[in-house]
């Protein structure tokens, strides 16, 4: 079976429909379960997720964000009447319809260029770029949701996603410095999908990915 990540779905005890909906949607990921009534943000840094999905929490929410660390940037889907400040995604409810569309929108980003460019410029520099992309694409994000984006930012992490082999992301900042907003909702998503991949090429030893 095709493992595409790890998915945490913190959910209610008594949950077990919503529970088994994700689990069928995600059937090319690895599920693991966790109570919404216990579950902290030290589990969800345990678990090492590529995905967090909760229903409801809130509190858990805003406690993985505050976190250090990559878990503090890990993708969160939020299934709740309302939205909640830190998720990346928020859906009223879910079906299998939506969990299998859920699944693919949030497969990992794939870096396939770094191994290569690691033959050429060594491991260390390519870790250092890497963060250094990850670390600017954290910032950009945080300027998109609060502002709009700074316009010379995301040039700059354009050029800076295209070398590192994330064209598809550099064009979309590269339309955003030039004023475009259109698709803000799928830039935001494929960011944190390129965090996420980052920060795991950053904590791989040799090859990267």
């Amino acid at each position: 079976m095709k493992n595409n990540g790890v998915v945490l779905v913190v959910a209610s005890s008594d949950g077990a429909a919503a529970i088994t909906t994700l689990a069928h949607g995600f059937s090319d990921w690895r599920v693991e379960l966790a109570d919404v009534e216990t579950c902290c943000a030290a589990d969800v840094a345990a678990c090492t997720p590529d995905l967090l999905v909760v229903h409801g929490a809130a509190s858990l929410v805003a406690a993985v964000r505050a976190l250090d660390g990559p878990t503090a940037r890990v993708p969160v889907v939020v299934v709740a009447a309302a939205g909640v400040e830190g998720a990346d995604e928020h859906l009223r409810e879910i079906g299998p319809v939506e969990a299998g569309v859920l699944a693919r929108r949030w497969t990992p980003q794939p870096l396939p260029d770094l191994d290569r460019l690691a033959a050429a410029l060594g491991a260390e520099e390519i870790r250092r770029l890497a963060s250094g992309l990850r670390d600017q694409l954290v910032v950009a994000l945080k300027g998109l949701d609060d502002d709009g984006g700074d316009p010379a930012l995301a040039h700059r992490v354009a050029g800076f996603a295209g070398m590192l082999g994330l064209g598809a992301l550099g064009q979309r900042w590269n339309a955003v410095s030039h004023g475009a907003r259109d698709g803000i909702p799928a830039l935001r998503i494929d960011t944190r999908r390129a965090i996420a991949a980052l920060d795991r090429a950053v904590a791989s030893p040799m090859p990267l990915v």
